[in-house]
């Protein structure tokens, strides 16, 4: 699942929270951050792919939770 939002600061703090929920309950995780927030090439909107094991309830701010990138996020590169 992707939450897509309508502002960078928000996108960047639901990925932040992911990254430190999956330190705190993922053995092994040890990355520096989770994602960096991906920007539409097309609107003002900011992408963050939510980890499967994340409770999609915990993503805050104005999102909308889909399962694929909108048609023309990226025209020319591949979904996150």
């Amino acid at each position: 699942m992707i939450a897509i939002f309508n502002s960078q600061s928000w996108a960047t703090s639901a990925a932040n929270k992911i990254h430190n929920y999956l330190i705190a309950n993922r053995a092994g995780y040890n990355a520096d951050r989770w994602s960096v927030s991906n920007k539409s090439a097309s609107e003002e909107k900011w992408a963050v792919k939510i980890q499967t094991d994340y409770p999609v309830e915990l993503v805050t701010g104005e999102a909308a939770i889909v399962e694929t990138l909108p048609e023309k996020w990226h025209p020319d590169q591949p979904e996150i």
